[in-house]
């Protein structure tokens, strides 16, 4: 009996204990990065294939912060930065500007910066290097690649490429262009009938008398050629190598034994280009 009154009263214990308010574990994490993000880091290069970033010479963020409409931001550090601003979606996505850089740049860089489509891409630029001297753009992003220079408020020097066919290029090329080759890529133009005629008469000679030229022939039910011609384009090693000899490439600033000081700044441009 008496094991029996002992049994209950354990059971009673474990059921009130269990039925204490349990204190709820606190989700620090947010503001543990928080903290993390104002504590002034080494410089890093720029972890990601994609992205857009723009470069100008001075050593004063917030002036840049003041040019780009970006007018409420935070402090942020390296690590912070880039990954804050790495958003590819627009309407969520932020800009970061970063440390100060060997003592006199400054990396802007995010998906909210201009599209080089966008009306307002030369007046953006434009307005950075009317202040700064100069101004740098870069893009890297699936097909579409772009390089662009404008200095003393003038876009000087401009290359956008989208899939085959779309290059638009604006300026006279730089000194720094001239000594890096674009990647080539033949591109399919009209029909020839005349050429198509020569072929058809004689496939061997036609081959042996247009072995220069860049064509393309198509059978399907008829015999047809085609004139090719060959575009050269800037991939992803173009842009790097471009901004490398322009400004830096944030993809090697640490390789390069860069410095920096500070703190960044982080936040969403307001749209007023």
């Amino acid at each position: 009996m008496r094991f029996y009154y002992f049994f209950i009263l354990v059971f009673i214990s474990l059921l009130l204990f269990n039925c204490k308010p349990k204190k709820q574990k606190i989700d620090n994490s947010a503001e543990k990065q928080l903290a993390e993000s104002k504590i002034t880091d080494s410089l890093i290069n720029y972890p990601y294939i994609d992205g857009i970033w723009i470069t100008v010479k001075t050593n004063n963020k917030e002036k840049v912060a003041s040019i780009i409409g970006l007018d409420e931001y935070e402090t942020i550090n390296w690590k912070y930065g880039f990954k804050s601003a790495k958003n590819n979606y627009r309407p969520e996505s932020r800009v970061f500007i970063s440390p100060i850089i060997n003592d006199q740049w400054v990396l802007i860089s995010g998906y909210n910066l201009p599209h080089p489509i966008n009306d307002d891409f030369d007046s953006f630029l434009n307005r950075l290097s009317l202040e700064f001297g100069e101004a740098h753009y870069y893009l890297n992003h699936e097909k579409t690649y772009c390089i662009a220079k404008s200095k003393n408020g003038i876009l000087e020097r401009f290359i956008r490429y989208h899939d085959i066919r779309d290059l638009i290029e604006k300026g006279t090329p730089t000194e720094a262009e001239k000594h890096i080759k674009m990647k080539s890529i033949s591109v399919t133009y009209d029909y020839n009938e005349a050429l198509t005629k020569e072929y058809i008469n004689s496939p061997s000679k036609f081959k042996k008398k247009y072995k220069h030229v860049n064509y393309e022939v198509e059978i399907v039910g008829v015999t047809e050629v085609y004139l090719a011609d060959t575009i050269s384009w800037p991939g992803k090693d173009y842009v790097a190598k471009i901004s490398k000899l322009w400004s830096f490439n944030p993809k090697t600033m640490k390789d390069s034994n860069y410095t920096s000081k500070g703190l960044g700044l982080y936040g969403k441009i307001n749209n007023k280009f």
